[in-house]
Formats: C-alpha cells, sequence, structure tokens
C-alpha cells in the first residue's frame, strides 16, 4: 500500500495536470535518485527537487491570499482512496480560502516567552523557518503553491508543473544523509534563518537541524510523522515521531518537494 501511494504521489499530478519538465523550480536544489539502507534493507529513491524550510515570509503570503481571496479554494486528493480504487474526481475536497485561514498558524506557539517577539510576522524573522505549523496546514499551503505557480504557467502558455507537495520519510532521510554518514551530521541546538549554516552535499540546509519537519507517511494509526533535530530536542536521521496531523508545536516546521520528470 505505501508503495502504490508514492507512485500515485508521484503519477497522478501527472496525468490530471498535463505536467511538464521545468529545468529548475525556483529556490529549489535537485536531489539524485539512490539508493540507501535502513534496518538492513535496501531504500531507492527517485530524483526529486526540494526546498529549504518554508520561511515565515513565505508562509505569510500564503496567509495573505487566503485573506484576501476567501472565497476561493483548493482541491485536496485522498491518496488512500485513489489506491483502493476509487476515481479521483471522487477521492478530492475542496478546501475554501476563508476556512482554511481559520485553522492556520497561530503566533502564540513561538513568542515573547521563547524570546522570539511576534516571531511570524516581524521583519527580524522574515528568513526564519515558519513554526506552529500543523500536517494539514503544510499539506494546504503545498496545494495552494502548486496553483499559484500554474497561474504562471497559464498565463505564460505552458503546460502545467506538477505538484509541490511534502517529501516523504524516505526522501527526507535521503536528503537529510546527504551523501553521508549518520554518525558525520552535527548537530546545532540553535534556531537560525533558513540558509544560516552550511549546505550539504545537494546545496540544502538544516536538514538535521533548526527545526524538525513534517514528512508525508501515515500511522496505521492515523498520525503523521516529524523528521530531524530541532532547537530544542536532538533526534537521529532515522527517528521519527508521530503526533496527529493536527499537531503543532514551536520546533516544527516542513519543507516542500517536487517530483523530477526529467531525463
Amino acid at each position: 500500500m505505501k508503495t502504490l501511494i508514492n507512485l500515485l504521489i508521484i503519477s497522478l499530478f501527472t496525468v490530471q495536470c498535463n505536467a511538464q519538465m521545468i529545468k529548475k523550480p525556483k529556490n529549489m536544489k535537485l536531489v539524485p535518485m539512490g539508493t540507501f539502507t535502513k534496518n538492513s534493507k535496501e531504500v531507492k529513491i527517485d530524483a526529486f527537487w526540494m526546498s529549504d524550510e518554508v520561511t515565515n515570509s513565505e508562509y505569510r503570503a500564503f496567509l495573505e491570499s487566503l485573506k484576501e481571496n476567501p472565497n476561493d479554494s483548493i482541491r485536496i486528493f485522498n491518496l488512500k482512496k485513489i489506491a483502493e480504487g476509487i476515481n479521483p474526481r471522487d477521492a478530492q475536497t475542496y478546501y475554501r480560502y476563508g476556512d482554511i485561514l481559520e485553522g492556520t498558524n497561530s503566533n502564540e506557539v513561538l513568542d515573547d516567552d521563547e524570546g522570539f517577539d511576534n516571531y511570524l510576522y516581524s521583519k527580524k524573522y522574515d528568513n526564519y523557518p515558519v513554526v506552529g505549523v500543523s500536517f494539514e496546514n503544510a499539506t494546504l499551503y503545498c496545494a495552494w503553491k502548486t496553483k499559484e505557480q500554474n497561474k504562471i504557467q497559464k498565463a505564460k502558455g505552458l503546460a502545467y508543473v506538477p505538484e509541490f507537495r511534502i517529501p516523504t520519510e524516505a526522501e527526507w532521510e535521503w536528503a537529510a544523509l546527504g551523501g553521508k554518514h549518520e554518525s558525520e551530521i552535527i548537530y546545532t541546538p540553535e534556531l537560525g534563518k533558513v540558509n544560516s549554516r552550511a549546505k550539504n552535499k545537494y546545496g540544502l540546509h538544516h536538514l538535521n537541524s533548526n527545526v524538525s519537519e513534517w514528512v508525508f507517511n501515515e500511522t496505521e494509526d492515523g498520525k503523521r510523522v516529524i523528521k530531524g533535530s530541532s532547537w530544542k530536542k536532538e533526534m537521529t536521521i532515522f527517528e521519527r515521531i508521530e503526533k496527529p496531523k493536527s499537531y503543532r508545536d514551536y520546533a516544527t516546521g516542513f519543507r516542500v518537494v517536487m517530483t523530477y520528470l526529467g531525463k
């Protein structure tokens, strides 16, 4: 089931949106295909594009769009239903922007008590990772970002691009390893700008520091998975935290990926 759902992530929106290869998505790095060993098993990864952590500034643009266009909407596909054979048209839900806004980030999760005054909205923290974001929030952000990018594609007479999405656990682990052994990756217990530390082999920053990050995987009891160390807690690359999809805290954010359709 997991393998089928992962394949659907790659293929569904290519078919639905007539997606085309784009040379380089803005502010994303190419993570090449490869293999790594986990729990004595070989894990194979296809190439994909990955961003650094989504920033406060980027997330505010999402919130402003929701606020300015309350009656607009985005759609989310239920991949479990599609994997079970349900027609994609019957496995999608539309979310009204005005309704989404009511359940988005709360600035209260990281404020004066933690030494960060007005963290989400202060220009001082524009290039810091957004926190206080649930799995649901992150998923809706990805859908919104895809829609906005495809508005640009349409205006230029270009085909739609693959969806922006949250990385799978395996994709996150492969990118976080960055060609190194897990023991070689250094943990830094600080919260800083998304590109404030040395980049790894793929040109990405903070894949096991700064903030922990949501990934796509779902547990048998319906929880979602959080990966990586944060400024508050050290974790190994292969450790995971399992939380309800509505969970939020001041040390968890996310980054986005896009399937690579090149040769």
